[in-house]
């Protein structure tokens, strides 16, 4: 039953969705890029673009857009174990900070998890999720 509100939250027409992107440029819940958790200190990603933080102001725009279509679909982005604003990022660098593909990606995402059963899957172990023993 709870499979089948995910679906109908899902199911948002691309037309509605072009309309919420223009409207969400104007009413932004990320004014500045929010302060984070680094990456590695070895790591080479915070130089590249599109890593935090080192995001152009199109790309904050682009992560404005998806968490207002995010919300505007009542989806269950993210549970709290993750820092939402870079999670939005991954799947916006997924799809080249296309919003309306990393919005499907999410959909996809979000169906999946509900499919399978893995709306926890960042706290599951490997051998859990593979069904086998990997040590």
């Amino acid at each position: 039953f709870a499979t089948s509100n995910i679906f109908k939250a899902i199911s948002l027409s691309l037309v509605v969705v072009a309309l919420i992107m223009e409207f969400a440029s104007s009413h932004k819940k990320y004014e500045k890029i929010p302060d984070c958790p680094h990456y590695h200190p070895n790591s080479e990603l915070s130089s590249q673009p599109g890593f935090y933080p080192n995001i152009s102001n199109d790309q904050l725009l682009a992560a404005n857009e998806l968490i207002y279509l995010i919300e505007s679909g009542k989806l269950n982005f993210n549970s709290g174990d993750e820092v939402e604003f870079l999670k939005l990022l991954r799947f916006l660098r997924a799809r080249k900070f296309h919003v309306k593909n990393a919005f499907k990606m999410v959909e996809n995402d979000i169906k999946w998890r509900a499919e399978e059963n893995r709306e926890n899957l960042r706290n599951e172990m490997v051998d859990e999720v593979l069904g086998c023993n990997v040590t």
